[in-house]
């Protein structure tokens, strides 16, 4: 299912801080959301950044578990 502003998915909770998933690694701060259903904010080429950290943190489609249906 294609990634889109406002959707919502589930990250997975088997990420490692430092290791790459796609572009970017997960990193200590994305960490609090391990596991946790978030809301997509801004889709990018190759990431994409969610609300709940304020577009803080550059997110990657292997980094989620299951998108979810609003």
């Amino acid at each position: 299912m294609k990634l889109k502003k406002g959707k919502r998915v589930r990250l997975r909770n088997d990420l490692i801080v430092g290791k790459y998933y796609g572009e970017y690694d997960w990193s200590d701060t994305m960490d609090d959301f391990s596991g946790k259903e978030v809301t997509i904010s801004t889709v990018l080429q190759d990431s994409f950044t969610i609300v709940e950290d304020l577009g803080f943190c550059n997110y990657t489609r292997e980094m989620v578990d299951k998108v979810l249906f609003p």
